[in-house]
Parts: structure tokens; C-alpha cells; sequence
């Protein structure tokens, strides 16, 4: 598998930051109809009723985004590979704000003590959660696992740079093995962990 740096220029408060994408992937703008597209692709053998069903399901990730104080930076997916090669898989970065003005380390430690979250990385700079979701529409139900990675940005004690993997783990019928999900999962943790901040000269 090749791979290639993606260069993030600063914007909604935060410092440019790159990070390393498999051959396949694209950095899109952080559109609800850019993500609800990508949705609908892996969302193929499903009827264009089930599709349809789905789409509040898409627009509920960017409004938990928004309501948690983050601004979305960047969709990070596939965007060029065969259909057989396509993944139910998506990343969304979006600046995070600790709420009542606590610092980040003071959100991180609430993160860790009631959702469970850990260090992805050796030197603990990147935490990292799980979260699973249920969505049903008339003919079935859909589930979407979500990664969220929450590192500290340069410079200050209270913003830092969300990402969340959306993952399709299954909808009407077609489910993912857990193979699958875990192969998914290992990707985003890859990438999120490449993630580098720009510097100044």
C-alpha cells in the first residue's frame, strides 16, 4: 500500500497540521451533502428507500459535532478505488473547545473517567473512545461505530483537534464482519496516528 502526507492549512482556530493517507484516500470539505454522498456509495446494495432513511443518521454526526462546541475542519475518505475495494469508513476532523472553560487536560481526564477513554499513543497524546449508535428506519436498522481521537493543539490549554471515524458497521441486513470493523478501526487509528502539527519557520 503507498501512502502520501496531506498538508491541513490553519483554519477555524487552529494551527495547520498534516497527516499521512492511504493510496485511495482524499481531504474533502466538511460538507453535510460531501459526507451524505459518501454514505449513500457504501450504502450501494441497499434499496434508494433505505439510502433515503439513512441520510438523518449522517447529519446527526455533524450536529453532535457542533453541539459538543467544534468546528469541522476536514472529511478525510476514499475518494478514488474500485467499488470492490470501497469501505464504509470516514474521518471528520473538527476543532474541539473544552467546555466551561476548563482546560483540555481537565476534559481529557473526564473523558477517561466516564467514556472510557485511553492513549492511542506511547507518549499519551492522543486519547481515544468508542461509541456505538442505532438509527432505525421502516425496513431495518442501521449501526454506526464511532472512533473519536481527541489530541491537544500548540499554543493553548483549552482547544484541541477532534477526529471522528464513522464506521457502517451494518444497515437493512448487510452487516460488516468483525474482522471487517477491526481491519477499519486498525486504518483510522494509523492515520490519526501520523498526525503531525506544522511549525513555523
Amino acid at each position: 500500500m503507498s501512502l502520501r502526507a496531506e498538508l491541513v492549512e490553519p483554519t477555524a482556530g487552529l494551527p495547520g497540521f498534516a497527516l499521512v493517507l492511504p493510496d485511495g484516500w482524499g481531504a474533502f470539505d466538511p460538507d453535510p451533502e460531501v459526507l451524505r454522498a459518501r454514505a449513500e456509495q457504501s450504502l450501494g446494495r441497499l434499496s434508494a428507500a433505505q439510502r433515503t432513511a439513512l441520510r438523518p443518521v449522517i447529519d446527526e454526526v455533524f450536529a453532535s459535532a457542533r453541539r459538543g462546541g467544534a468546528d469541522l475542519v476536514r472529511l478525510f475518505a476514499q475518494a478514488d478505488v474500485a467499488e470492490t475495494d470501497y469501505l464504509p469508513v470516514s474521518l471528520v476532523a473538527a476543532r474541539m473547545d473544552a467546555p466551561g472553560g476548563r482546560s483540555l487536560a481537565e476534559a481529557g481526564r473526564h473523558l477517561i473517567a466516564t467514556r472510557g477513554a485511553a492513549p492511542l499513543d506511547d507518549g499519551a497524546t492522543i486519547l481515544r473512545w468508542t461509541q456505538t449508535s442505532t438509527a432505525g428506519f421502516s425496513d431495518g436498522a442501521a449501526e454506526i461505530l464511532t472512533i473519536n481521537y481527541l489530541l491537544p493543539a500548540p499554543g493553548t490549554e483549552h482547544r484541541g483537534l477532534l477526529f471522528q471515524a464513522s464506521i457502517l458497521a451494518s444497515a437493512g441486513g448487510v452487516t460488516v464482519d468483525q474482522t471487517g470493523v477491526a481491519t477499519m478501526s486498525a486504518l483510522c487509528d494509523a492515520i490519526v496516528a501520523t498526525v503531525r502539527w506544522k511549525r513555523d519557520a
